[in-house]
């Protein structure tokens, strides 16, 4: 066994150790600051905080990719096994749907909690999050501040200084105008 094979079968084995945490915190729920399940408040909704520790959930950005992969991803999967299961067996459509709507349903919610659980263990690993809190975010858009801010932008677009544009050809002789076109 050369040096090269030992490091990439160490790196696989490390890779698969951390992974099985990172899958366990996900599936459960755990807060990643001290393990607690409090991290979601319904199937796949985040608490604002843990109730344990306090660590502040809403200054993460899990965002909207893992149910983006997770519908392509389990969507191709399912579609595949219902099309293998029709050919095979032949099932009446009202069986199908009775069989894979629950499926994908099911699928979908745990696999999306899973994602989301271990995509916010990630962040709070890597110290990866917004710069400010969803609280902090709805105080900075106060209506006072959106005042505040449009004079600014109304000054800077009605500027006395601009001078209107004019149209290039008309200032040209008529022959440089028809050759123009």
């Amino acid at each position: 066994m050369t040096s090269e094979d030992h490091h990439s079968e160490q790196r696989s084995q490390v890779n698969s150790i951390a992974f099985l945490p990172l899958l366990r915190a996900g599936a459960l729920g755990e807060c990643p600051q001290c393990g607690t399940r409090t991290m979601f408040a319904g199937p796949v909704r985040f608490s604002d905080a843990c109730k344990a520790c306090g660590l502040d959930y809403t200054r993460f950005n899990v965002g909207d990719g893992p149910a983006a992969f997770l519908t392509l991803i389990i969507g191709t999967v399912l579609a595949v096994l219902a099309i293998i299961l029709d050919q095979m067996v032949h099932p009446p459509f009202w069986l199908q749907i009775i069989l894979w709507v629950p499926v994908t349903v099911g699928l979908v919610v745990y696999g999306l909690r899973i994602a989301k659980g271990m995509l916010l263990t990630l962040e709070s690993r890597r110290d990866a999050r917004e710069q400010t809190s969803r609280a902090s975010n709805a105080a900075s858009l106060a209506p006072q501040d959106a005042g505040a801010i449009r004079p600014q932008i109304l000054q800077g677009s009605a500027s006395q200084d601009q001078k209107p544009v004019h149209d290039l050809t008309q200032d040209q002789p008529s022959s440089a105008r028809d050759d123009a076109i």
